[in-house]
């Protein structure tokens, strides 16, 4: 299921074509939502300035790879009953895959998010640039 993001997209680079997180988890590729994901770190588009992250945001880079975590206790990820925890992230350097992707909740399994709740997390980041 390819996400809304991706479909939207046009490929304006040279090189592999995308492979949607939504389409193939573990080998994704240059995913439109992933990667919108990914720039809450690093705007930019390459380099993430640790110190300039937004609020409920870090993350730590380990050589080339980086690990992160976007908190949502106060994200509204359309739920019906509220969860309280994290968004994981992992990367290397800036290629297009994405090694790691998990929702982790208070008491639940870490589990792989849905396109709903990326977009809301998206969605929750933009807003408080565009203020």
């Amino acid at each position: 299921m390819t996400c809304k993001m991706c479909k939207e997209r046009i490929k304006n680079w040279q090189g592999n074509d995308p492979v949607c997180y939504f389409d193939n988890p573990a080998h994704n590729w240059n995913c439109a939502t992933i990667n919108a994901i990914r720039d809450i770190f690093a705007p930019d588009g390459w380099y993430v300035e640790l110190e300039n992250l937004p609020m409920d945001v870090c993350a730590i880079r380990n050589d080339d790879m980086t690990y992160g975590l976007i908190c949502f206790n106060d994200i509204d990820l359309g739920d019906d009953e509220g969860m309280v925890g994290c968004l994981y992230v992992s990367w290397y350097k800036r290629r297009g895959n994405t090694e790691a992707l998990w929702i982790i909740g208070e008491d639940t399994q870490p589990r792989r998010p849905t396109e709903k709740e990326l977009l809301a997390i998206i969605h929750h980041f933009k807003e408080g640039k565009d203020d």
